[in-house]
C-alpha cells in the first residue's frame, strides 16, 4: 500500500499534517482529518501524528462525502493564496513496496507548490516516531 500525507508549517512554527484519500481519478486529495501541532513539539510528538495520520490513510483509502475536506478553508483560510503565502508544505509518501518514508519539501509556486527537485529524506517504514518527526522537521528545514 502506498499512500500521501501533507504537512504544513505556518510562520509561528504551528504544524498541520493532513492525511489524503484517493479522489475518482486517483488523485491524493485533501481529507478533514487535521492534526494540528503547537510549537515546542518534540520528534516523539510529530513522529505519534504523523502514525495517526498513516493508520487514517490506510482505513479510509478513498475519498467520500464523509471525509472529503479544503484544508485552507477548515484552517480559516479565505483563499489558497492566503494559506500559502503563510506555510510551507513537505508531501509525506508511504510506500510499502519499497518499505520507505519518503519526505519531500515543496516550495512555493504562484498560488500553490511545486517538487523542489529531488531533494529528499528517505526513512525505513519501520522507523520509530523520534526518527519520523525529526525527518519531517528536516524537511521543512531544507
Amino acid at each position: 500500500m502506498s499512500f500521501i500525507i501533507c504537512a504544513y508549517k505556518n510562520k509561528q512554527d504551528v504544524m498541520a499534517i493532513n492525511p489524503t484519500a484517493k479522489d475518482s481519478i486517483g488523485a491524493g486529495s485533501s481529507t478533514n482529518q487535521i492534526f494540528l501541532l503547537e510549537p515546542e513539539y518534540q520528534n516523539e510528538e510529530i513522529g505519534q501524528k504523523l502514525k495517526e495520520a498513516f493508520e487514517f490513510c490506510t482505513k479510509e483509502p478513498f475519498l467520500n462525502e464523509r471525509i472529503a475536506g479544503n484544508l485552507p478553508e477548515l484552517l480559516g483560510y479565505s483563499s489558497r493564496s492566503k494559506f500559502v503565502k503563510e506555510h510551507v508544505q513537505v508531501i509525506i509518501s508511504v510506500r510499502s513496496d519499497l518499505e520507505k518514508v519518503l519526505f519531500t519539501p515543496m516550495k512555493r509556486e504562484g498560488n500553490g507548490y511545486m517538487n523542489n527537485g529531488s531533494t529528499k529524506i528517505e526513512l525505513a517504514i519501520t522507523a520509530t516516531n523520534e526518527q519520523l518527526g525529526q525527518g519531517l522537521l528536516d524537511a521543512f528545514n531544507l
